[in-house]
């Protein structure tokens, strides 16, 4: 794999064992890797390619999805309203919540940006709903929320599968008094 001849000596018939530990060196990561993503669902799938969009802020710059959920994860109560308006370019929302524990919203049907994010993917036009139902723990909103200033229909998505989020709070304060 690493080189231009044979793992096996023609002459000898021998492997290289050397070149074959090489290799096993090299494919082990990418094995563990791909039953990682086996194991991944469609929903997490989704999630994943959402998260890599590139929003444009107004004043310059751009930040991931991923990037904007994790600092928007660092605060108590409603996040930040312009934070949620970069967001709300998606059809996404992040709720009210606990530090580091909210969940967020995400608009139901087309989205142009969403559509640019997820193009090339079989979620974009409005697919990212299926593929996010799969997700056992989602859950349809029980009324419409406000995203971009509009009433919209959707799916909240638990905390625990975003950027930011941290399994338990009061185990991270704790930490933080020993640093």
């Amino acid at each position: 794999m690493l080189f231009d001849a044979p793992l096996v000596d023609p002459s000898s018939g021998e492997a290289d064992i050397n070149r074959l530990e090489a290799a096993k060196e090299l494919a082990q990561p990418l094995i563990a890797q791909s039953k990682e993503a086996d194991e991944e669902g469609e929903g997490e799938r989704c999630l994943r390619a959402i998260f890599g969009a590139l929003l444009h802020k107004d004043h310059g710059g751009v930040i991931t999805v991923s990037e904007l959920l994790d600092r928007m994860q660092d605060t108590d109560g409603e996040p930040e309203p312009y934070d949620n308006k970069l967001l709300s370019r998606l059809g996404i929302r992040l709720l009210e919540g606990s530090r580091n524990q909210h969940p967020m919203f995400i608009a139901n049907g087309r989205n142009l940006l969403l559509d640019r994010a997820l193009a090339g993917t079989r979620w974009r036009e409005g697919g990212h709903r299926a593929a996010l139902d799969t997700i056992t723990e989602a859950l349809p909103a029980p009324g419409p929320v406000r995203v971009g200033g509009r009433p919209a229909r959707g799916l909240i998505v638990p905390a625990r599968f975003l950027p930011g989020w941290i399994e338990s709070p009061q185990a991270q304060e704790k930490g933080s008094d020993f640093a």
